[in-house]
């Protein structure tokens, strides 16, 4: 056979035996392997290893992130130290440079922003962070105490730095969350005290390194509080983000607001940073509460809103301001900040909430519906107007399960409106399956027409749950599970998805960032309807 015939043929059958062998492999892959990965990283990243303790929340992925860190600090300390003044020395210049990190704070939802993080992932880095700065410090405090004899303002500045530090690693170990407003203000309390002290500090050895890592740490700290502060001066003086009150409506447990005003930019699962008026010109810039807004259903299918409805609890630190809030008044917003699901994406959608925590995933389920419902009406105009030029969502969604968990029968009245919305962006029951779980029998009717879609019940147990999800999982296509309540609320959430995820039946679950607290009325069969 002529060489160049044979070289044409084993080109020609080389090339078709590695495309098939392409095709084998890449199939094979998303039908063995890519399952299993996305299986392994859901177990990773959702699976608790250690729960005993709010400060020892871990899952096995933090455990991951955490375990190297430690190694590299430990490394980094022993690594041929001969003496303790080595380590002195060591345990000092690294608890420095691991300072710097933690400057990159004051104000997380940005910077859990700006890095592409949660709001929890970020939390977990800097805390655990912070505790190995800390424990560096105290180390070297611990040493220098053992070595030198003289009380000298050396000495009396480390003391001030290390009982700064002391203080802030105690209060973020075991502050309540009820005092968070308190604790962040101590917190910075703590800090600057601190960095005063390490001004002070680094002065007296002369250290070029030292001066420079603390000049940096604390400028990087009043760069990302000025920030904030001229972002939001800029906003009250130029009317940016001003939202004017237009209806105030209020209960014992909550009050709802609802702001009109110029056009925002909002996503389901997002949320605002309210400053309410003060008696001082600087209250606002000093007191911003993290609060998810209820926009308008119509307008939010286009991302853009005018209209919005905050429901906000009356327990916390902001009750007072609560109380003074009037129509006509303006309150200034911050945001939007948060993930954006895009739970269009997946077929299966399953909603979960506890109590006010039906804020969070609500907007989900009006915007999957109204895009639904505006996909049917574009598709009924385009068959009467063949030149119609309206474009469609083309959603791969086709099953929305809301789940709602009230901590008491009056919760119904806070979203009355935007159920009976929701039932009717959805008439012919082919999208959403709704069920609300009361704690207590009902004497009235509720907002919503009961059918075999919209149910009220009374008992729906982690049990029940998980079957639920079970019974979703068997549909084709991708699916996800999201949670918006209280921590124990949540973890149940996590734990009933994580029992029925497999290779074969990979299930997202997702958190949102707002995490709302359990409601202070309760009625005493509230415990039926936990989860």
């Amino acid at each position: 056979m002529d060489i160049s015939i044979s070289v044409y043929v084993i080109t020609l059958y080389g090339c078709l035996a590695t495309a098939g062998l392409c095709v084998v492999l890449q199939s094979a892959y998303h039908r063995w392997v890519k399952p299993r990965i996305t299986f392994s990283i859901a177990l990773v990243q959702n699976t608790f290893i250690f729960k005993s303790y709010v400060w020892v929340r871990l899952t096995f992925l933090q455990i991951c992130i955490i375990i190297p860190y430690l190694m590299a600090n430990g490394i980094a300390l022993g690594f041929k130290t001969r003496d303790l003044v080595t380590l002195e020395t060591r345990s000092s210049t690294i608890a420095l440079f691991n300072l710097v990190l933690l400057s990159f704070s004051g104000h997380a939802h940005q910077i859990a922003e700006m890095a592409g993080l949660s709001l929890a992932m970020y939390r977990f880095l800097h805390r655990w962070v912070g505790r190995v700065m800390i424990v560096e410090a105290l180390l070297h405090m611990v040493l220098i105490i053992i070595h030198r004899q003289v009380v000298d303002d050396l000495f009396k500045s480390g003391c001030i730095a290390a009982g700064g530090l002391l203080a802030i690693l105690l209060s973020s170990l075991w502050f309540p969350r009820q005092l968070r407003n308190l604790f962040d203000k101590l917190h910075s309390a703590f800090y600057v005290t601190t960095m005063t002290g390490l001004l002070w500090h680094v002065g007296f050895p002369k250290s070029t390194v030292a001066s420079i890592t603390v000049g940096v740490s604390g400028g990087l700290w009043l760069i990302m509080h000025l920030r904030q502060l001229i972002t939001l001066a800029v906003c009250y003086y130029s009317g940016g983000l001003a939202k004017t009150i237009d209806t105030v409506w209020m209960d014992e447990a909550v009050t709802r607001i609802q702001l009109t005003g110029q056009a925002v930019r909002v996503f389901p699962g997002c949320y605002f940073y309210v400053y309410f008026r003060g008696p001082l010109p600087l209250r606002n810039f000093l007191h911003g509460y993290r609060m998810m807004p209820m926009p308008d259903a119509k307008e939010a299918i286009s991302g853009k809103v005018s209209t919005m409805d905050f429901l906000i609890s009356h327990t916390g630190q902001h009750g007072r301001s609560i109380m003074g809030v009037r129509k006509g008044q303006d309150l200034l917003l911050i945001g939007p900040y948060g993930k954006d699901l895009q739970l269009h994406r997946f077929e299966t959608v399953i909603l979960t909430a506890r109590g006010i925590g039906i804020l969070g995933v609500l907007p989900f389920a009006l915007q999957l519906a109204g895009r639904k419902q505006q996909d049917s009406v574009v598709r009924d105009k385009e068959s009467r107007l063949r030149d119609s030029d309206d474009a469609v969502f083309r959603d791969v969604t086709r099953k929305v399960d809301l789940i709602w968990w009230l901590d008491h029968n009056e919760q119904e009245n806070w979203v009355a409106d935007q159920l009976r919305e929701l039932q009717a962006s959805d008439q012919d029951n082919k999208l959403l399956v709704v069920w609300c779980v009361y704690p207590a029998p009902r004497r009235e009717p509720p907002p919503f027409k009961p059918n075999d879609h919209w149910q009220m019940l009374y008992n729906f147990d982690k049990i029940s749950l998980s079957r639920e999800i079970r019974q979703e999982a068997r549909y084709p296509g991708r699916m996800i599970v999201s949670a918006c309540g209280d921590q124990d609320f949540v973890d149940g959430v996590r734990s009933a998805t994580m029992d029925n995820i497999s290779p074969g039946r990979v299930i997202t679950f997702e958190q949102l960032d707002y995490r709302p607290r359990r409601s202070a009325k309760t009625f005493p069969s509230d415990s039926v309807a936990q989860v």
